[in-house]
Order: structure tokens, then sequence, then C-alpha cells
């Protein structure tokens, strides 16, 4: 079921949290659109597929049709707007607007912690550290630099590369000498920000 239909700076964005099984979610498609499954053997990526397409359509007021690039980026064959998919335990996060965006939405755990050393470069490792909740702005940095790879598409980007600096509700992201600000929201079951 939809969660949260926004818009913010631009971009409208829709966030479904999976509570149907697969049939109950091509009830819902209803024969309006076709889905491909074919190659989706794992059942909660086939959920993931099909309440994506259903996001895209309330957020295109309408079908649209979706590609795939080589390097997995999708996109929407037959209009300009831009598309950003992301999804994690039971959420499926969608974005679209009439520029480059990115997307990510991740489950609120603390898993991030063993992996910092591997996105977080020295500055933002000495921030974490003073950080009262570690593994909540981790996880937004993380999500941060997801979604900036994803608007960016380039190819295995060095997330250490990436510099997060948190301004209030917002988030600005420095990278080559460019600075990108993403929009964020943290509870107690995601992390998403997009931008």
């Amino acid at each position: 079921m939809i969660i949260c239909d926004k818009q913010i700076n631009g971009i409208r964005y829709a966030i479904w949290q999976l509570t149907e099984s697969v049939s109950e979610l091509k009830a819902l498609i209803d024969g309006r659109f076709l889905v491909s499954l074919d190659n989706i053997n794992n059942e909660t990526r086939q959920k993931e597929r099909l309440a994506s397409r259903l996001l895209i359509e309330t957020l295109c007021n309408g079908y649209q049709a979706v590609d795939y690039k080589e390097n997995g980026e999708p996109y929407f064959t037959q209009t300009n707007l831009h598309l950003s998919i992301s999804h994690t335990k039971s959420y499926v996060a969608v974005a679209v607007a009439p520029f480059r965006i990115g997307i990510d939405i991740e489950h609120t755990s603390d898993r991030v912690l063993r992996i910092t050393e591997k996105f977080l470069n020295t500055t933002e490792l000495a921030q974490l550290a003073n950080h009262t909740n570690q593994a909540s702005t981790a996880l937004l940095y993380w999500c941060a630099k997801e979604a900036l790879y994803k608007k960016l598409t380039e190819k295995e980007p060095e997330f250490t590369l990436f510099t997060c600096e948190q301004q209030k509700n917002l988030l600005n992201v420095h990278y080559q000498a460019e600075t990108y600000t993403f929009s964020f929201e943290q509870n107690n079951n995601y992390t998403l920000v997009l931008g």
C-alpha cells in the first residue's frame, strides 16, 4: 500500500510498504499494463517490481513504459521524465522529475556500522565519532551517496570521494568541485534520501 505520495523541489516521489502477496499485487494491476516477471525467480523481487510499477502509474497519472539500461538504470521509453527506483526490506520508493534524480531508501538498522570504512572518508569518520546516533547518521550518508550515484550514473563510484554535510533538513554531498543538495526523511522504519 502507498504510505507516502509527495512533491518536493520539482520531484514527485512515493513509497509503497509491501504487505501484499505477489498475487494481490498482480490483482491491483488487473491487466491495465503488462509487467514481466519472467526473469525474476525471487518472490520479494517480484513484489518489488510490481509495487514499483504501481507507484510509477500513480506518479505519472497512468501507465508509462519502463526499460533498463545496461548498467541497470531504469528509464522511461516514451517521455522525457527521469526516473529513480529503490527498495529495501518491505519498502519500495520511486521518484520522477523533469531532470536527473536519485533516490535511495534503506531499512533502519545498525548493520551499516560494519562497513563505514568502505563508504565514509576520514573527515566523515571523524564526524561520525561525535554523533550520538552513529547508525542513523551513517545510514543517512550511505543513502545520500547511493542517491548521488544514481543521479550521476557513474560506473562503480568511489564513495569515499563523496563528502556529506548535514544542514537541518537538507544534506549536501560534495563531489568533484560540485555540491548536490538532497532532501531526506528518517524514521524508525527507514531512511530515504532524494534529489
